[in-house]
């Protein structure tokens, strides 16, 4: 069963990208597509290239960039508007292969200034 909140840690550096394509997609995808953001930036918590890793718990997490305005945030979502086939889960960790649309009533972003 798969909670009804889930977290997904990214970094502020893809804000923009997130919000103009109202989604999030594994890294790999960004490369690949042919409109849009080509770059995303990858945290610690969420190294994958072809998977986005979502947790049960907030993630709390640092970013070491001493270069850019580059904080933790991580996204909130509701996972009961999130097709079922998009969200697996695999010993307690969940995880999507594909790109997750957010709902704008129910998908927050939280911004920590850690």
């Amino acid at each position: 069963m798969i909670p009804e909140k889930l977290y997904i840690p990214t970094s502020s550096l893809n804000f923009n990208n997130l919000i103009s394509s109202e989604s999030i997609s594994p890294v790999s995808f960004y490369l690949r597509r042919g409109f849009g953001y080509k770059r995303f930036e990858k945290v610690g918590p969420n190294p994958l290239d072809n998977r986005i890793i979502l947790f049960k718990e907030f993630p709390v997490f640092e970013i070491q960039d001493n270069e850019l305005d580059n904080y933790p945030m991580v996204i909130e979502i509701d996972s009961r508007h999130v097709p079922e086939d998009v969200i697996k889960e695999n010993n307690g960790i969940y995880f999507a292969e594909e790109t997750i649309y957010f709902n704008p009533f129910s998908t927050k972003f939280i911004f920590m200034d850690i």
